[in-house]
């Protein structure tokens, strides 16, 4: 399972695995590419310890050696080797860290295990030593070296046609997006190691995990990995099958500012899930795009949502791109819109199309809008009804696109717009019609 080399006889003393008090005991260490063992003299296999496992490797005294590691199954045990000469001392602290940093040469210093020595001048000696080779990291950030390492730790086979275009192919067209469906043969199994790379990994500015199933955890992986890497600036996560998107809502209030667009189109909000929405957005950094088109989410979702986006000072100023189209308005939820389309100073683009908006309670336009997509949501004529899609329109005056497809708009809607002096539709440069009933006289209109 790994490329192993023999390397010292130690007397270890493991510490906190349980209670009982143990003797220090002669052990044979053998370092292996992504792990550690340790062999009684007769050869029998008595610990197991993976690199990511490691979390402190410090030399308290110059014939001292002592490991500390945690995991999921034991949250912290130590393993002290001592009696060892100096320089084989030194030897062994070197190659334990040579062997971490060569399988996850990206990592980011916080996250690599801790170093000590006694007294200080002892472990810059040690590394120094190593010298600077140790700080090649590789083709994109170091990808395909610590995604196999994870493998090993999950037991996951690595996907070597992933790793071969990774190292190849990303770098010569100098391609930063990380697009999971370009791989084929990709399965849920495979999914965990692949985030848990990105969540340290300085390369990728773009993530796409598109019309593929997520389970449970790795939506959860995904939040953490976003409040860990202060890299991504774009996350793309369409048609993923996700049922709960909370835990990974509940992340994004902690994540870095370098995140600016956000696309979960297809993925199901719940109630619980919006609520965690909107707290992400009302307290975390802006974003310039949010795409939360087809999420099913009801009126009462969409009204905390949009009031997130509205009580967070830096949004305003920052949003460009907002689509809300498939989910549910109706009268809570375009309040709420309306009311943050008069603070917005920087959305161009709006797509609301299926939203049941309605206008009589959207009081107020968007001077910053040159796109407008509204199709589906019927258009309530001036004279029936206060409040319409033309008295909306009339309140953006910077539109240079509108869909009003399917919008049962009349012919009389339509010579409303037109009549009025410096008619909107004088500076639009698509206007979208289609399934509405105009008929001929809507055509001469």
């Amino acid at each position: 399972r790994d490329d192993v080399k023999l390397y010292a006889k130690v007397v270890a003393l493991i510490d906190g695995v349980s209670s009982k008090k143990k003797k220090p005991e002669e052990r044979i260490i053998v370092l292996g590419n992504f792990r550690f063992y340790l062999f009684k003299s007769g050869g029998k296999l008595v610990h197991e310890v993976h690199n990511v496992d490691l979390k402190e490797i410090s030399s308290p005294a110059p014939n001292e050696l002592i490991l500390s590691c945690s995991n999921a199954a034991t949250p912290l045990y130590k393993i002290k080797s001592v009696l060892l000469d100096q320089p084989q001392c030194e030897q062994l602290f070197r190659r334990l860290y040579q062997s971490y940093v060569t399988s996850f040469p990206g990592v980011p210093s916080l996250d690599a295990p801790k170093l000590s020595a006694n007294p200080p001048e002892r472990l810059e000696q040690i590394l120094n030593s190593l010298g600077p080779s140790l700080g090649t990291i590789g083709p994109c950030g170091g990808f395909s070296t610590t995604y196999k390492a994870q493998c090993d730790y999950m037991g996951v086979p690595a996907l070597l046609s992933l790793c071969w275009d990774v190292d190849q192919v990303l770098p010569k067209n100098r391609i930063t997006e990380f697009n999971l469906s370009e791989y084929h043969g990709v399965q849920e199994k495979d999914i965990k190691p692949i985030i848990k790379t990105l969540e340290s990994n300085s390369h990728f500015t773009t993530i796409r995990f598109e019309h593929c199933r997520l389970p449970p955890d790795a939506i959860t992986q995904l939040g953490e990995l976003l409040t860990r890497n202060p890299y991504i600036s774009t996350v793309s996560l369409i048609h993923n099958g996700a049922d709960n998107l909370q835990p990974f809502f509940t992340h994004l209030t902690k994540r870095f500012g370098a995140l600016t667009h956000l696309d979960l189109s297809g993925n199901h909000i719940d109630g619980k899930a919006a609520t965690a929405l909107a707290g992400a957005l009302q307290t975390g950094p802006p974003l310039s795009v949010l795409n939360l088109a087809g999420c099913g989410a009801k009126p009462a979702s969409m009204e905390a949502i949009l009031w997130g986006i509205h009580h967070n000072p830096t949004m305003s100023g920052a949003l460009h791109t907002l689509n809300i189209g498939g989910n549910k308005l109706e009268s809570p939820g375009t309040v709420a819109l309306s009311t943050l389309l008069l603070k917005s100073t920087a959305l161009s683009e709006l797509h609301a199309p299926n939203t049941a908006m309605l206008y009589s309670v959207l009081r107020s336009g968007c001077s910053a809008l040159h796109t407008v997509d509204l199709a589906g949501n019927k258009a309530v004529g001036t004279k029936e009804k206060e409040g319409s899609v033309l008295t909306f329109l009339s309140h953006c005056p910077s539109l240079t696109s509108i869909n009003l497809a399917r919008a049962q708009i009349t012919p009389d809607d339509l010579k409303e717009l037109l009549a009025q002096k410096d008619s909107i539709l004088k500076s639009v440069s698509s206007l979208d019609l289609s399934d509405n009933d105009l008929g001929d006289e809507g055509i001469q209109a």
